[in-house]
């Protein structure tokens, strides 16, 4: 072969290696995204040459099954890709339905508080109004002791009345102590 027969063949190996990189079915770091069809497409190519990342270069013809194989790469690393955005979506929506669980959870806990501090207040008021009930007897007793001695007091009922509102009052704690 002659010189001049050489630059033409490399100079056509050249054209269809650069329309080949021109086209969508490389992308711009060299990683192919093309399908099957994409190279079908391209008829006027006997042989494809491809150089690696290492200045390795790889011809595959097309009376081959080596087309046919790329393409099917091709075709699982777009699954692959696919794939990967699913599972990030995926995982934003977990992680999202996570924080909302969460946020519920924190909620029912906070109304829980609240609930218990209320029960809680409200059982303080009860038993500060049975104490200021007692100590206005007791100041009831000692003036009418005072007034009358102790043979006016009537000690029976006295007794009676600090069980029963003693009684009360435990039965009101034991019940708070149960919940």
């Amino acid at each position: 072969m002659s010189a001049e027969q050489e630059m033409s063949q490399m100079r056509d190996q050249l054209l269809a290696n650069a329309s080949l990189l021109a086209s969508p079915a490389l992308s711009r770091v060299g990683s192919m995204r093309a399908s099957q069809r994409n190279l079908s497409e391209l008829p006027s190519l006997s042989h494809l040459s491809l150089a690696g990342p290492d200045g390795q270069s790889v011809t595959l013809s097309s009376a081959s099954s080596d087309l046919d194989q790329v393409a099917l790469i091709l075709q699982q690393q777009q699954m692959i890709n696919e794939l990967r955005t699913k599972l990030e979506q995926h995982q934003r929506e977990n992680g999202r339905l996570k924080a909302i669980m969460d946020a519920n959870s924190m909620i029912e806990s906070l109304d829980k508080r609240t609930s218990i501090r209320a029960f809680e207040a409200q059982r303080v008021q009860e038993l500060e109004l049975a104490y200021s009930k007692l100590k206005a007897e007791l100041d009831r007793l000692m003036e009418e002791k005072a007034e009358n001695g102790y043979e006016g007091m009537n000690f029976r009922s006295l007794f009676e009345k600090t069980i029963e509102e003693n009684d009360r009052l435990v039965g009101i704690d034991l019940n708070c102590d149960s919940l």
